[in-house]
């Protein structure tokens, strides 16, 4: 690492903490992340719903970024499993986060990222934004609902944890996401400023 760092301009070293979100289906090394030698990329169900093109991409994508600048790219994938995920249709669709918790096991969030950390691997997604650790606290809530593990913070934590080793044990970086977190607002921050 010290070595690619010492080798990298500052605009190099800089792009290496950016991830673009693609347009297109087909990887294109002169678009202006490509030229920049952005750290990583987001891939989303508005690419493609095709695993094997997918793959594809990433590959074209980690090829051009290896010969660029020698470092691999981070390719992240919002795919909690439920109503967000990539690949619609084409991959495993578990139960959301709120019908695991539910079941009151947490070892069922494991075994889930577990079969969603394989597909995202298949595909070349190495980071997944999941899983969603919000304590779903607001009935009001627009934007979390089913995809929150419960409104209990102890059972949100132990299936939280076990989802994390699911998919680590597959290979993929886990990312417990929000912060400060949708759970308690009545408001989408996706649309709006709670």
């Amino acid at each position: 690492v010290a070595r690619w760092l010492v080798a990298l301009s500052l605009e190099e070293k800089c792009a290496q903490v950016l991830v673009a979100r693609p347009t297109g289906d087909a990887f294109d090394p002169h678009d202006a992340a490509a030229e920049i030698g952005v750290g990583g990329y987001i891939v989303h169900p508005g690419m493609t719903n095709d695993p094997e093109r997918m793959a594809a991409w990433i590959e074209d994508a980690q090829a051009h970024a290896l010969t660029r600048t020698g470092i691999p790219l981070l390719v992240c994938a919002d795919h909690e499993g439920g109503q967000v995920r990539i690949l619609r249709g084409r991959a495993t669709d578990v139960p959301p986060n709120m019908g695991l918790g539910a079941a009151g096991d947490p070892a069922s969030a494991r075994e889930a990222a577990a079969i969603l950390g394989a597909e995202l691997r298949a595909v070349g997604v190495n980071w997944v934004l999941a899983p969603v650790v919000d304590v779903n606290s607001d009935p009001a809530n627009p934007v979390i609902g089913v995809r929150s593990y419960g409104d209990d913070p102890v059972t949100v934590g132990a299936f939280a944890r076990e989802a994390v080793a699911g998919f680590q044990g597959e290979g993929i970086l886990a990312c417990a996401k929000h912060f400060p977190g949708h759970g308690d607002t009545d408001r989408d921050s996706h649309v709006t400023l709670p």
